[in-house]
Order: structure tokens, then C-alpha cells, then sequence
């Protein structure tokens, strides 16, 4: 296992270097040639409008990426915006979702733990929608609670919440709702849900429990200090379309993964983004062998260590920064092991979670 992570880890700098484009990773060299000296601007003479070369403190080269220039709002859409305002209606978080809940029947796919058979209790809708909004606003069920009205009395809201909202109800609502969006032609016109973006927000758990772990950085000192990652998946089509709960701060990128194999709904992403801590050598080569495209934005890309697969190849201005190189022999030897490991990925044998979580064991292969 220790052989076909290190393999793993290797075939992720190529696919880093936008090596790994041929199914046979023996035949990467030419790309590795291409694409540093794409990179590099070694066939226009070394020069490139967008990355240069500079000295650091210690005198070393390292890359310097230019920046996005700073594109000002025009007036017109600071008009149209105000006009859309404007335009809106204020409607009651309830009533929104029941609208919606007419146009995608979402709310039915929430069907009671002891089967999918229809409840005969009358306007369920109302109960599950009312118990979604008491959930959401975080204000308990007694605001939501209805003298006279039986869909809205509180004994039945308390009987709703333990019966009907669970991950599995949530999950098949969730993707009845992304199914929907993805068919509205302004949605098309953002994109087509190939591209995702992954990225986590940190909570602070103030009880005991075993969902929950510790970070100082984020969840403070001392022995109750800890918390939880809620991990969001969000489509081009500005949709979220999985989440899943993370205690503590573990690694990003086997969660991400993890969440792209989980995830339920139509849309088939090929393109996932991420923020630095969710970047990692082996989560390039685990990514690439699983079909998807790993392109995470990294902080400081000019410190990174660029790596060669053709000794002889020349990569203009960066040439003495690809000193390090690619063991491709290994990648060839460990293939049989990478591709079980891809199989029982895929097949959900094991969770990506479990294969790459422990850190003791395998921790000098992430970076």
C-alpha cells in the first residue's frame, strides 16, 4: 500500500505539470516538455506577460505570477442591479418554499424512516416544510407552531423532525432541487455544471461530542475547544448540489473526493477547485486517475517545487527550477496497485476518507 501511494504521489506531479494527458504514463515526457515551456515561454525567447522569474531573500529564483487586473463595475449594471431589487417581491421564507416545492416536488421526497410509503396524515407538505424553516433560521419549532392548524402543532412537528429529516430525505430533496435548476436556460448560460468549486466553513461545537475535534486556529484552547468543517459543493450553475460534515480540520482534498463520489445529483462535474488546504501532490495524481481535473488555487504557486520527467528538455527561464524529477519507473511498476486502488474507490468498497485519512501511517506521501 506505502509503494502504490508513493506511485500515487509521482503520477500526481505529473498530472501537476499537466503531464498525465496520454493513458500511458510512460508516454508524459513530450507533455512535460510542452507544458513547462508553455509555462516558461521558452519558445518565444523566455518572455511572458504573466509569470516572470525574481530573486528571494536568499537569492534563489522563484516565479512570480501576475495578477488579475481589477475590472471596475460599469454603470449600467450598477443600474440594472438596482433595477432587479426593485423588482423583487418580499415574500415569507415558508411561502418561497412552498412555491418552489410546487414547481420541483422536492418536499416529497421527504418519506418516513419506516418506509417510502405515503404518510395518510393530512398536509404533510406544511409540516415538513415548517420544520425545514425552523431548522434553517435556527429558531427552534414553538416560532413555527400554529394554534388550530394540526399540520402546525408542535407535537406533530417534533413527530415530523425525528421521522422525516434525515441525510438520505435531505440528499434526494437536495438533488430533485439541483435537477430543476440545471434544466432553467439562465442556469445553461452560466455553465453546464462540469466545473466545481470545493471549500469549507469552520464551526465551533459548544457540547460534547464524538462529531466534533480540536484545531486552536480556529476553534480556540482549551480540553471542550472544538468544532466541525461543513464541506460545500457548488456547480458553475451556482447550485450546491452536496455537503458533507467533517469533524475538526482534517485534510481537504480526501473529503473532496470522497464528496464527488457521494454526491447524488444529475450533474457530472470533470473540474474541481479548491483553496490551498486542499491541495496535495497526491491529490493530483488520485484525481487524474479517477477522471477529474484538480485545479485548486494555490497561495503561493511561486514556491512550489516543479518537477521534470525528460532530463534533457529544456524549459527556458525556468530551467534551473526543474531540477527535481518524476520516478516514472515507479508510476509503470505500481499501475496494477493504482488502478485497484481507483476501482475500490469507485465501486464505494472503501471510503476515500479511510484510505488517505491516516496520516500516521502514510503521512510522508501528502504534502
Amino acid at each position: 500500500m506505502g509503494l502504490a501511494l508513493q506511485a500515487m504521489a509521482a503520477f500526481g506531479l505529473l498530472r501537476r505539470q499537466r503531464l498525465a494527458r496520454a493513458s500511458d504514463a510512460g508516454r508524459a515526457g513530450s507533455g512535460n516538455v510542452f507544458a513547462l515551456q508553455e509555462v516558461s515561454g521558452a519558445e518565444d525567447d523566455g518572455r511572458n506577460e504573466w509569470v516572470r522569474l525574481a530573486k528571494d531573500e536568499d537569492g534563489k529564483d522563484h516565479l512570480v505570477l501576475t495578477g488579475l487586473d481589477r475590472l471596475d463595475e460599469p454603470a449600467s449594471l450598477t443600474t440594472l442591479r438596482a433595477d432587479i431589487d426593485a423588482r423583487m417581491p418580499i415574500v415569507d421564507l415558508p411561502e418561497a418554499l412552498l412555491e418552489v416545492h410546487s414547481w420541483t416536488g422536492c418536499l416529497d421526497h421527504f418519506t418516513h424512516v419506516s418506509g417510502d410509503a405515503p404518510s395518510r396524515k393530512q398536509d404533510m407538505i406544511t409540516s415538513i416544510a415548517a420544520v425545514l424553516v425552523s431548522q434553517a433560521m435556527n429558531v427552534g419549532m414553538r416560532p413555527m407552531a400554529a394554534e388550530g392548524e394540526p399540520a402546525l402543532a408542535l407535537d406533530r412537528l417534533y413527530w415530523v423532525e425525528q421521522n422525516y429529516l434525515r441525510a438520505a430525505t435531505l440528499t434526494a430533496a437536495n438533488a430533485a432541487l439541483v435537477e430543476f435548476h440545471s434544466g432553467l436556460e439562465l442556469a445553461q448560460a452560466w455553465g453546464g455544471g462540469e466545473l466545481a468549486s470545493a471549500d469549507g466553513l469552520r464551526f465551533v461545537v459548544p457540547v460534547k461530542t464524538i462529531n466534533a475535534g480540536p484545531n486552536t486556529k480556529y476553534f480556540g484552547k482549551g480540553k471542550g475547544a472544538k468544532g466541525v468543517t461543513y464541506y460545500n459543493f457548488t456547480s458553475d450553475q451556482f447550485t450546491g448540489f452536496h455537503g458533507i460534515v467533517i469533524p475538526g480540520t482534517p485534510k481537504d482534498w480526501y473529503y473532496i473526493l470522497e464528496g464527488l463520489l457521494d454526491q447524488e445529483t444529475s450533474l457530472k462535474p470533470t473540474e474541481i477547485t479548491s483553496d490551498t488546504a486542499g491541495a496535495s501532490e497526491i491529490a493530483f495524481g488520485i484525481f487524474r486517475l479517477m477522471g477529474w481535473q484538480f485545479s485548486p488555487r494555490l497561495a503561493d504557486v511561486g514556491s512550489a517545487t516543479l518537477f521534470r520527467a525528460d532530463p534533457g528538455a529544456h524549459y527556458g527561464t525556468i530551467d534551473a527550477l526543474t531540477r527535481s524529477r518524476v520516478n516514472i519507473k515507479l508510476i509503470n511498476d505500481s499501475w496494477d496497485d493504482l488502478l485497484r486502488v481507483a476501482g475500490s474507490l469507485l465501486t464505494g468498497a472503501v471510503k476515500a476518507s479511510v484510505i488517505f485519512g491516516d496520516s500516521q501511517s502514510f503521512g510522508k506521501y501528502f504534502k
